[in-house]
């Protein structure tokens, strides 16, 4: 039967030995391992743990790490009709992202159908939003026709010899920030 793993201060009897076997683990990893017992890496062939219990701590569900998990995002931009890939953390920054392409909006939808709970895909296309990106509230002060919801209208140009970095202050309240875009050539049409 498997041992229930619960959050906190927990232990095992080990009855049986544990073997450590050089072509089991990276380089690296058989050298810290040698370290630990003071053993000389290159000259250990095997190691054999003999322990009658095993003390071990195990944080709660929400403070987990995924170890398997890469944080790199794919979608494709329906605005310029590129391929995207990034680094994106979805449980940090939400599953709304700006194109590095074009600047403008890209949900993450791929995303949010790896998630714990995936569900059906709730958008809305007459409000512009879904369970992960709610809709602006009423008193914003941004109407959609002026001010995507997104990034306001004041923005900061600057030319340098590479091309115009532009800087734009984000509105939504559930991902603040600036936004940075490096676009270059003369004809940008985006300013």
């Amino acid at each position: 039967m498997a041992k229930i793993l619960r959050p906190g201060h927990n232990s095992a009897d080990l009855r049986d030995p544990i073997f450590w076997d050089p072509e089991d683990w990276s380089p690296e990893e058989w050298k810290a391992l040698c370290k630990i017992f003071g053993l000389p890496p290159g000259m250990t062939e095997r190691m054999v743990l003999h322990a009658s219990e095993l003390e071990y701590a195990i944080c709660s569900p929400d403070r987990a790490v995924d170890y398997e998990r890469t944080y790199i995002v794919t979608e494709y931009c329906p605005h310029c009709e590129n391929e995207i890939e990034m680094r994106w953390d979805t449980d940090t920054r939400g599953f709304k992202a700006f194109c590095p392409v074009c600047g403008k909006r890209l949900m993450l939808c791929d995303e949010c159908r790896h998630t714990v709970s995936p569900g059906p895909c709730d958008y809305d296309s007459k409000l512009d939003c879904c369970r992960n990106n709610p809709p602006m509230p009423a008193d914003s002060g941004a109407s959609a026709d002026s001010v995507s919801r997104e990034v306001s209208a004041i923005t900061l140009r600057a030319e340098t010899p590479l091309g115009a970095i532009i800087a734009r202050a984000a509105t939504d309240p559930n991902h603040p920030g600036i936004y940075i875009d490096l676009r270059r050539g003369v004809d940008d049409p985006d300013m």
